[in-house]
């Protein structure tokens, strides 16, 4: 019986190779095989970046208010590498130093206290994030926007803010000692009691921003061209202006200042790290 099975599997698949053969099949037939061929690739190759994600997503959501893990900052680098956002995560305490992390979505995130040293969050989206006393020393956060984030008492020293919008941010007690903010919107930003001794604010707006309170603005390197309209500043600031050529920064409309903001933005503004 077996052998009777066999006899007529062979001959049929004589015949099917006799009807390949002479109506010249055979080339299409190995189109279409390397063609399923690749499908299937692509089809694991998916199934796996799947994996990958959901693998990722998952260890960074049980790591979330644990601090330091290791498996944290690799979950972190596989979404962004894959074009996850991370809007809305919670990163409490996490150690993201010394990475790349160009245009990360972090909006409405939980950053409190997480540490972000010397990385490189140029054009990273962080609005609304809650960031208070997270560590930014040294950190590029080029045109980063920052609206309405919460930096109270974070550390950002010699962090470089260049063209970033920090408009209705929270800078309270901030450390922003030697930072780099030329070209930044801070309107209407909070920076009471934030110490900003050797920051450069040049071209800055900061119409309706409270300055009251800021600690070592004299010692600040510059507030030439800044927009200052509407700011509350400490006593003796304004006795600064002539020094600083703020008093420009009252003869120029905030539509003139974004055009030459954004012109500084493109062609003197690159990350140094």
């Amino acid at each position: 019986m077996k052998s009777t099975c066999m006899e007529r599997l062979c001959k049929l698949f004589k015949q099917i190779h006799k009807v390949v053969h002479d109506t010249h099949l055979l080339p299409y037939l190995g189109a279409a095989a390397a063609f399923v061929a690749v499908v299937q690739f692509w089809e694991a190759k998916l199934n796996s970046e799947a994996q990958r994600k959901y693998t990722a997503w998952h260890l960074l959501n049980t790591a979330q208010n644990h601090g330091y893990s290791g498996g944290q900052v690799l979950a972190v680098l596989d979404l962004y590498d894959a074009g996850e956002s991370l809007s809305g995560v919670s990163l409490e305490g996490a150690y993201l130093n010394n990475i790349k992390l160009v245009g990360i979505q972090f909006s409405s995130s939980i950053l409190s206290k997480s540490k972000f040293q010397n990385t490189d969050l140029s054009g990273s989206k962080l609005e609304n994030s809650i960031a208070n006393s997270a560590i930014f020393s040294g950190a590029c956060l080029i045109g980063a926007d920052m609206r309405k984030s919460d930096l109270k008492n974070a550390d950002l020293v010699r962090a470089d803010l260049r063209g970033a919008d920090l408009s209705d941010a929270n800078l309270k007690g901030a450390d922003l000692r030697f930072a780099r903010l030329d070209g930044a919107s801070l309107r209407g930003a909070n920076l009471a009691e934030a110490d900003v001794q050797g920051a450069s604010f040049y071209g800055v707006n900061l119409i309706n921003a409270k300055l009251a309170y800021v600690k070592n603005w004299r010692s600040a390197l510059t507030f030439k061209e800044s927009i200052v309209r509407d700011a509350t500043w400490p006593n003796g600031f304004q006795s600064e202006f002539a020094r600083w050529g703020v008093a420009y920064s009252f003869k120029i409309t905030e539509e003139e200042w974004k055009k030459s903001k954004n012109q500084k933005v493109s062609d003197n503004f690159h990350c140094e790290l």
